[in-house]
């Protein structure tokens, strides 16, 4: 197995030698653009995707990363090739954001083992963690049916 870690944003700002420990040997690394600007030591603002998610590949160490960020997508990097954008799935009605990163997460790590690539796996974790977005709660996770039901109208990416 690989190994993939998801730090908090707590660890990112305050304990960057322990990330930088824990990294060391690290497959993939996820993390939303927040705690990529709390470990680069710049606001969140001034996340600029293509310069930062290179700039903390290099700082690493990592084999690979991706970098989430809100409704604009998210970003892959493994040093072989420029960094992969996939847009994120609006959806009209946002009733709670709570675990859309863990969800998100899941659902990459789960396409990753069923043979999915990468980009196949972003665009299945993105319509995991839209779908997410309509419910209120940490633990409601989507099920199968309504994430191929997301997938099924959402644009291409």
């Amino acid at each position: 197995g690989e190994k993939v870690l998801n730090p908090s944003a707590e660890l990112m700002l305050h304990l960057k030698d322990e990330v930088l420990n824990l990294t060391r040997g690290l497959d993939l690394l996820v993390v939303n653009h927040e705690e990529v600007c709390a470990f680069l030591g710049k606001a969140p603002v001034e996340f600029n995707p293509a310069n930062d998610v290179r700039q903390l590949h290099v700082d690493l160490h990592v084999r690979a990363l991706i970098v989430t960020w809100n409704t604009s997508g998210s970003y892959y990097f493994d040093g072989t090739q420029a960094v992969l954008h996939v847009q994120a799935i609006p959806q009209q009605v946002v009733a709670d954001p709570t675990g859309a990163g863990d969800v998100y997460l899941g659902a990459f790590i789960h396409q990753r083992i069923q043979g999915a690539t990468v980009v196949q796996a972003m665009r299945f974790a993105s319509a995991a963690a839209s779908v997410k977005l309509t419910k209120v709660g940490g633990s409601n996770v989507p099920l199968l049916e309504e994430i191929e039901r997301c997938l099924s109208v959402a644009p291409p990416t």
